[in-house]
C-alpha cells in the first residue's frame, strides 16, 4: 500500500527534479510517505562521501554550509522530492 502511495506521489510530482511546494500538512504527510517507506532504498551513511580518508559526516557538512529548516526550503521557495528525501 505504501508503494502504491510513493508511486503516486512521485507521479503527481511530475519528473523527480521538478520543484513544488510543500507547507502545513502537505509538507508533513509527503516527508511521512517518502521517509516512512520500507519500499526507498535508504542509502547508507558509511558509503556516502569522497573516500575512506575522509570521515563522511565531515564531507557531508562541509557541501551543505548553512541549512535552512525544511519549511525555509520547500514552504517559502519551491523544492524537489530529491530535496525532501536529504531530510529523512
Amino acid at each position: 500500500m505504501r508503494f502504491v502511495a510513493v508511486l503516486l506521489l512521485l507521479c503527481l510530482c511530475g519528473v523527480y527534479s521538478e520543484r513544488h511546494v510543500y507547507c502545513g500538512r502537505r509538507l508533513a504527510d509527503t516527508l511521512m510517505l517518502l521517509c516512512d517507506s520500507d519500499y526507498l532504498m535508504k542509502r547508507s551513511l558509511d558509503h556516502e562521501g569522497p573516500g575512506w580518508w575522509w570521515p563522511a559526516q565531515r564531507a557531508r557538512a562541509l557541501g551543505r554550509g548553512k541549512r535552512d529548516g525544511i519549511a525555509d526550503e520547500c514552504c517559502v521557495k519551491p523544492c524537489s522530492i530529491e530535496e525532501l528525501l536529504s531530510y529523512c
